[in-house]
């Protein structure tokens, strides 16, 4: 057996497996999943057989609906330069991702001399996310100070105490607008 690794992903090539006419064999497949939480992953397994009338097989395998922690609407904060009048405060609505017993207990932005972040009860009558369920809370992030340039960060949400590790954080990005810039 040899591991191949391609585009981020790596498997285990099995050179040969017999299997008799009429008979089965069993194979378990880990997978790596690399879907946001909230998303739907796809991911194929792939054959050959000496069959000549069947010569490759595919299996895809589906996963519904990654539920590692919670989802937000949009999926990354972005203070957009070319909105009149810039807004240094933008709104991300975080949904409960299947599990309608989360908490959303703090927001923790990088670097945190750059931002302000508020926790708030969801908006009343937002409807549910289409694969991530219910909307449990609010968070504003607001720029501190407002130079011109580039914004960049990451927003860590913490969930019952808990902070995720750094594969789910939010990205933070965008541009302040210099006075000079022209409004619409």
């Amino acid at each position: 057996m040899r591991t191949k690794t391609a585009k981020g992903a790596s498997w285990t090539v099995v050179p040969s497996v017999t299997i008799e006419p009429n008979s089965s064999v069993e194979f378990a497949v880990s997978i790596g999943v690399g879907a946001a939480p909230g998303a739907s992953q796809v991911v194929i397994v792939s054959g050959k057989t000496n069959d000549p009338n069947h010569p490759n097989w595919e299996l895809p395998i589906r996963i519904a609906r990654v539920t590692d922690w919670v989802t937000s609407e949009p999926t990354a904060v972005v203070f957009d330069s070319t909105q009149v009048p810039f807004q240094p405060i933008q709104k991300l609505i975080i949904y409960a991702n299947g599990d309608d017993t989360r908490q959303i207990t703090g927001a923790k932005p990088f670097p945190p001399e750059r931002f302000i972040t508020r926790v708030q009860p969801a908006p009343a009558g937002t409807p549910p996310h289409p694969t991530a369920g219910k909307a449990i809370g609010l968070i504003e992030v607001e720029l501190k100070s407002l130079p011109p340039g580039p914004v960049w960060g990451q927003l860590a949400i913490e969930v019952d105490g808990q902070l995720p590790d750094e594969k789910v954080h939010l990205p933070i990005t965008g541009e302040v607008p210099s006075a000079e810039t022209p409004t619409k």
